[in-house]
């Protein structure tokens, strides 16, 4: 067992866990992602292509999706209002870059992000 260290409590700010962070993604007709420009942050420990890094945008480079592993839909708060609603369309991705990435797209806003793992 740990002794009481006696030292007084202090408080300490709630950090969110896997909270989304904002991304760019071009979508087809359907809504269905094409590609997402990843930023460089986004890229920190991976492999970074000499190919992918010369189609950069102001965000980051743009990475094509090869393959959408899953997909699915969330609807929930509806009884909240249209403010408060939650509407989200969700996309388990492979890039080009052989990662995979999770992204949803909030219906409501009209804003996409992506879901940190």
């Amino acid at each position: 067992m740990v002794q009481n260290s006696r030292t007084a409590t202090r408080p300490r700010a709630i950090k969110p866990l896997n909270a989304p962070e904002s991304v760019k993604v071009q979508a087809d007709a359907t809504g269905t992602p094409e590609k997402v420009s990843v930023t460089l942050r986004g890229l920190r420990g991976r492999a970074r292509t000499p190919s992918v890094l010369t189609r950069q945008s102001p965000q980051g480079p743009w990475l094509s999706v090869t393959f959408i592993a899953d997909a699915w839909k969330i609807n929930d708060e509806w009884w909240r209002g249209r403010d408060e609603e939650i509407e989200r369309m969700y996309f388990d991705l492979l890039l080009e870059n052989g990662r995979h990435m999770t992204v949803f797209h909030d219906l409501i806003r009209d804003v996409w992000y992506r879901q940190s793992s």
